[in-house]
């Protein structure tokens, strides 16, 4: 069952560098965490298809299991997900 534990790591991580890029608005490091969010995604996708290949169910959607108190209060809380071309499916 690693796939589903890859897929979920990778979401975490897409679903992390968006919330950064987002209390980096308007610096060059919002492009930078928005790029490696889409890249996360990719990874994200191709471990979906892994699990799906080997029978694992792989949730509709992805809900952020935990982030680090430091991290949020550091992004402004939980915050809005709103990166171009993001979707936390």
């Amino acid at each position: 069952m690693h796939e589903l534990q890859s897929w979920r790591e990778e979401k975490s991580s897409a679903y992390l560098y968006c919330v950064v890029a987002e209390a980096e608005a308007g610096t060059t490091r919002a492009a930078l965490f928005r790029e490696l969010a889409q890249q996360a995604e990719k990874q994200a996708a191709i471990w979906e298809r892994h699990a799906r290949a080997a029978g694992v169910e792989v949730p509709e959607r992805f809900m952020p299991e935990r982030v680090p108190v430091s991290s949020r209060n550091w992004c402004g809380g939980w915050g809005r997900v709103a990166c171009a071309g993001y979707s936390p499916r």
